[in-house]
């Protein structure tokens, strides 16, 4: 596959949680010879990156979250090489990536939630190995109003939508692969305006697409969860359908 770096923005506060540290929340079990394991958020995630032949992985997260670093270390374990970026204040999630994105190397990034499960894995490689400027994986949901739907033309992206009043698209964007010059524009944007940072990354994408960069969408079968908020943590939890 390409040699894309998965990145994984983890320093938001959690307060849809109450400031629960929701990465390390256990998610998933796995068997082993002492019974079963609980695996958390952040490993599970961490552990699909791995599994779909990524070898780096950036983090980044905040003053109060360096317990993660403690938990993962290099991620040598999990067979991953893992750098930790710190956001000093908790001024939004498209700073938070941008901050990941100085530490990509020129590679391809690979945007993903820690807080979120979904199926299937291999959606990883499909925006990675992807030429366009902005890849989308996008998932079936029953609940796009909380996330971020996304109208398509064929598979080119057309507009993301950011937790929509309106009827809406049953769908969200789960992953996005982002390439170098995209990167490069993101962060130029969000430096020269750091309130635009508070933004989510939706936005950016939109007017990336007005200023002609490429997009790509891939329609996937299976799920999208969001495991930040009570009531879908509740719902993993309890095995309902959302």
């Amino acid at each position: 596959m390409s040699d894309a770096v998965a990145l994984l923005p983890a320093a938001g506060a959690a307060t849809r949680l109450d400031g629960v540290m929701k990465e390390l929340l256990p998610i998933v079990f796995r068997r082993s010879d002492r019974g079963l394991l609980p695996v958390p958020a952040l490993v599970h995630a961490l552990e699909n990156v791995a599994a779909e032949g990524f070898d780096r992985a950036i983090v980044v997260v905040s003053p109060a979250k360096l317990e993660l670093v403690r938990v993962l270390g290099d991620g040598s374990e999990l067979g991953l090489r893992i750098a930790w970026v710190v956001q000093p204040r908790p001024s939004g999630l498209s700073d938070a990536v941008v901050r990941g994105l100085e530490w990509t190397g020129g590679r391809r990034a690979v945007l993903l939630l820690p807080d979120a499960v979904f199926e299937p894995r291999s959606a990883l490689r499909r925006v990675a190995d992807d030429d366009a400027d902005v890849t989308l994986a996008i998932f079936p949901t029953d609940r796009p109003q909380e996330l971020g739907p996304v109208e398509t033309d064929g598979n080119r992206v057309v507009r993301v939508l950011e937790k929509p009043d309106r009827d809406c698209p049953p769908n969200t964007w789960g992953i996005m692969g982002m390439s170098p010059r995209f990167q490069t524009w993101l962060t130029g944007r969000v430096r020269s305006d750091p309130a635009l940072g508070a933004l989510s990354v939706g936005p950016h994408v939109n007017d990336a697409i007005s200023t002609g960069l490429s997009t790509r969408a891939f329609r996937m079968q299976g799920h999208y969860r969001d495991l930040g908020t009570p009531h879908g943590l509740e719902d993993w939890v309890l095995g309902r359908e959302p």
